[in-house]
């Protein structure tokens, strides 16, 4: 049983917050049960936070190159 509405339970699933709150959670109320997929989710955060602007960067610097 959820106490979300549907749509911010397909949120909460790959939500950048959820993943940092759930394993934190689980530690301390559940000895870690549970904690397991939400650091791949972080994971998958970081690499579009690091990879994201360094893409756009070398898209713009290719399109400054071509004029």
């Amino acid at each position: 049983m959820s106490f979300l509405p549907g749509f911010w339970q397909h949120i909460h699933s790959f939500w950048l917050g959820s993943a940092a709150m759930e394993p934190i959670r689980s530690v301390i109320y559940f000895g870690g049960n549970g904690a397991g997929p939400h650091p791949l989710v972080l994971g998958i955060w970081l690499v579009a936070a690091l990879g994201l602007p360094g893409w756009v960067a070398s898209r713009q610097s290719k399109k400054a190159a071509t004029h």
